[in-house]
C-alpha cells in the first residue's frame, strides 16, 4: 500500500509541477510586458501612456498609477526643455544690434 502511494504522489507530482509552470508563466506575461515597456520609457518618451485595457484586472491599479506618474513627469520635463530653448535663444549674440558707435 505504500508503494502505491508513493507512485501515486510522484505521478501526481510529476503532472502537477509543468502544469503550475506552464500556469505561472502564461500569468506572468502581462507583467513582463510591462517590464519592458516602462524599461523602454526615456527623458524623450515621457508622452507614452500604458494602455490598461489590454491588461489584467490585477495590473490595473498598478498601470494606472505609472500613467499618473508620467503625467506628473512630463509636464516639468516640458518647462524645462522650453525654458533651455528661450535661454538659448536669448544667449545668442543679436546680429542686427547697433554697436556702440553710431
Amino acid at each position: 500500500m505504500a508503494i502505491v502511494l508513493l507512485t501515486t504522489a510522484l505521478v501526481t507530482l510529476a503532472v502537477a509541477v509543468p502544469v503550475v509552470r506552464f500556469s505561472l508563466r502564461r500569468g506572468l506575461v502581462p507583467l513582463e510586458q510591462l517590464a519592458r515597456q516602462t524599461a523602454g520609457i526615456t527623458a524623450a518618451s515621457l508622452q507614452t501612456r500604458f494602455p490598461v485595457n489590454q491588461l489584467p484586472e490585477e495590473l490595473l491599479p498598478i498601470t494606472s498609477r505609472l500613467n499618473d506618474l508620467l503625467s506628473r513627469l512630463e509636464a516639468p520635463c516640458d518647462r524645462e526643455r522650453r525654458f533651455r530653448a528661450d535661454l538659448a535663444h536669448e544667449l545668442q549674440p543679436n546680429r542686427k544690434s547697433k554697436t556702440c558707435r553710431e
